[in-house]
């Protein structure tokens, strides 16, 4: 038991390396594909209502668009949020207008279902698009981490060999 713990504490940084890396792959295989617009199709509806929280714990934010046709929630995703004009959506658009939202052909399934979150990959109102296809689209083609989860397994392989041969 004592040699297994000195194993674990002294390769503790390869190990974080690799599950981070993992975790990184993970999340980069199962998240939704959108490569053109055609992955994308059309929901539109009536403003319910809106939140827009950009001060929740760790400079979290959250955007989300009820509306009226719909049980379920949509939602801007993180990545995505600096591609929107909020304050411009707050200033034109007003509950009871009618919106077009693009969201992924692969969540259709879940519209008006209660307790889902469809993403939103684009957003019209009053003629002016607030959130446009095309740059969410470029930037879920970018492949962020699967270079990240490469680098997180380099730096654990380079931290291993370093322990390995008591370099440090």
């Amino acid at each position: 038991m004592k040699g297994l713990l000195s194993i674990l504490d002294k390769y503790t940084a390869t190990l974080a390396c690799v599950i981070v890396a993992l975790l990184m792959f993970h999340s980069e295989y199962n998240k939704i594909t959108i490569k053109n617009e055609s992955d994308l199709t059309r929901v539109s509806g009536t403003l319910k209502k809106y939140s827009f929280l950009d001060n929740l714990p760790r400079n979290g934010k959250q955007y989300i668009i009820e509306l009226v046709e719909y049980q379920n929630n949509f939602q801007i995703f993180a990545d995505h949020i600096n591609l929107f004009a909020k304050f411009e959506f707050q200033e034109g658009v007003h509950v009871g207008d009618s919106i077009l939202l693009k969201v992924p052909v692969k969540e259709i399934s879940y519209l008006n279902s209660k307790n889902e979150r469809i993403m939103i990959a684009g957003l019209l109102a009053k003629k002016r698009e607030f959130l446009v296809s095309r740059q969410v689209i470029m930037k879920e083609q970018g492949s962020a981490g699967l270079i990240a989860g490469v680098a997180f397994l380099i730096a654990g392989f380079v931290s291993f060999v370093v322990k390995f041969k008591n370099l440090a």
